[in-house]
């Protein structure tokens, strides 16, 4: 019963979030929501496919994952929600400028001891919300440590997935890139 009431709860507030008048916070707030969504989702996958196969097996698992995640949940609600970052490995994770120039702030105020919090901005016709990604798991690090940390045989695969890979040389704390939704206003 308490399953059914979280479902209708978040159908509910799904579609209110939909409707042309939802607001801003509204917006922001869902954002947050389908940001938890998928980095759990795809986290969970992720760990499992490690522990069972290993990192090197499992780095397709997330080139197909993350991406099709991505795309149910903005087809779903009704926006446009990806995973991007600045070092990204996939090139369609690749940040645009003005995300580019958010996830450079958070890094600069991470130097200065200072979180980095989420960032809305009403650009045109699209409402704007990202959230940064730290790498808080050392399974991450498996394939986005530093090159000297990864093992040979995940190095060599990444290479062959992603011939453009960037996506290295990270420690604990680090931020990763950001989750990333536009809304149409």
């Amino acid at each position: 019963m308490r399953n059914f009431k979280v479902i209708l709860i978040v159908t509910l507030f799904s579609f209110l979030i939909s409707c042309s008048g939802a607001s801003e916070e509204e917006k922001k707030v869902k954002s947050l929501v389908l940001f938890k969504d998928l980095g759990t989702e795809l986290k969970t996958e992720l760990i499992q496919s490690v522990k069972e196969r290993g990192a090197e097996n499992s780095i397709e698992v997330c080139a197909k994952l993350s991406p099709e995640i991505e795309e149910r949940i903005s087809q779903e609600n009704g926006l446009s929600l990806k995973r991007i970052s600045d070092k990204n490995r996939n090139p369609n994770h690749a940040p645009q400028d003005w995300e580019n120039e958010v996830i450079q702030n958070w890094k600069a105020d991470l130097e200065k001891g200072i979180q980095p919090a989420v960032f809305t901005q009403k650009a045109g016709d699209e409402f704007r919300v990202m959230k940064p990604i730290v790498i808080d798991n050392p399974t991450c690090l498996k394939c986005h440590g530093m090159e000297s940390d990864i093992e040979k045989a995940t190095l060599e695969k990444i290479q062959v997935v992603y011939p453009m890979d960037k996506a290295k040389g990270y420690k604990m704390g680090d931020i990763r890139g950001a989750f990333s939704a536009s809304w149409k206003i």
